[in-house]
Protein backbone atom coordinates (compact mmCIF):
# COMPACT_ATOMS: atom_id res chain seq x y z
CA UNK A 1 0.00 0.00 0.00
CA UNK A 2 1.03 3.47 -0.91
CA UNK A 3 2.24 5.63 2.19
CA UNK A 4 1.58 9.22 2.22
CA UNK A 5 5.35 9.81 2.73
CA UNK A 6 5.52 7.94 -0.34
CA UNK A 7 2.88 9.94 -2.41
CA UNK A 8 5.39 12.64 -1.79
CA UNK A 9 8.17 11.78 -2.54
CA UNK A 10 6.67 9.92 -5.79
CA UNK A 11 4.88 13.69 -6.73
CA UNK A 12 8.15 16.06 -5.74
CA UNK A 13 10.16 13.69 -8.05
CA UNK A 14 7.25 13.83 -11.29
CA UNK A 15 7.14 17.70 -10.39
CA UNK A 16 10.94 18.10 -11.00
CA UNK A 17 10.31 16.09 -14.73
CA UNK A 18 9.33 17.54 -17.96
CA UNK A 19 5.79 16.91 -19.29
CA UNK A 20 6.68 14.43 -21.58
CA UNK A 21 8.24 12.27 -19.44
CA UNK A 22 5.36 12.52 -16.89
CA UNK A 23 3.40 10.54 -19.69
CA UNK A 24 5.82 8.33 -19.77
CA UNK A 25 5.48 7.44 -15.64
CA UNK A 26 2.08 7.32 -15.82
CA UNK A 27 2.02 4.98 -19.05
CA UNK A 28 4.77 2.42 -16.65
CA UNK A 29 2.81 2.89 -13.77
CA UNK A 30 -0.39 1.41 -15.60
CA UNK A 31 1.62 -1.32 -17.40
CA UNK A 32 2.97 -1.89 -13.94
CA UNK A 33 -0.67 -2.24 -12.17
CA UNK A 34 -1.58 -4.37 -15.56
CA UNK A 35 0.72 -6.63 -14.92
CA UNK A 36 1.01 -7.43 -10.94
CA UNK A 37 -2.68 -6.15 -9.89
CA UNK A 38 -4.25 -9.23 -10.08
CA UNK A 39 -6.35 -11.66 -7.56
CA UNK A 40 -4.30 -10.47 -5.00
CA UNK A 41 -5.59 -6.45 -5.62
CA UNK A 42 -5.35 -4.05 -3.22
CA UNK A 43 -8.87 -2.27 -3.24
CA UNK A 44 -7.35 1.45 -4.51
CA UNK A 45 -10.85 2.79 -4.36
CA UNK A 46 -9.15 5.29 -1.14
CA UNK A 47 -5.90 5.65 -2.80
CA UNK A 48 -5.11 6.12 -6.62
CA UNK A 49 -8.00 5.98 -8.87
CA UNK A 50 -8.06 6.52 -12.16
CA UNK A 51 -9.78 10.32 -11.57
CA UNK A 52 -6.80 10.66 -9.25
CA UNK A 53 -4.30 9.79 -11.70
CA UNK A 54 -5.65 12.04 -13.82
CA UNK A 55 -5.68 14.74 -11.40
CA UNK A 56 -2.79 14.57 -10.59
CA UNK A 57 -1.51 14.46 -14.22
CA UNK A 58 -2.72 17.73 -14.48
CA UNK A 59 -1.54 19.35 -11.33
CA UNK A 60 2.11 18.13 -12.24
CA UNK A 61 1.90 19.31 -15.67
CA UNK A 62 0.43 22.73 -14.78
CA UNK A 63 3.39 23.09 -12.24
CA UNK A 64 5.94 22.24 -15.35
CA UNK A 65 4.46 24.92 -17.54
CA UNK A 66 4.34 27.45 -14.51
CA UNK A 67 8.19 26.84 -13.60
CA UNK A 68 9.32 26.16 -16.85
Amino acid sequence: MLTKTQAEDILRALIALPSEKIVEVQDFVLFLKERYVGENAINESDFWTEEDLQDLTAAVLKHADQTL
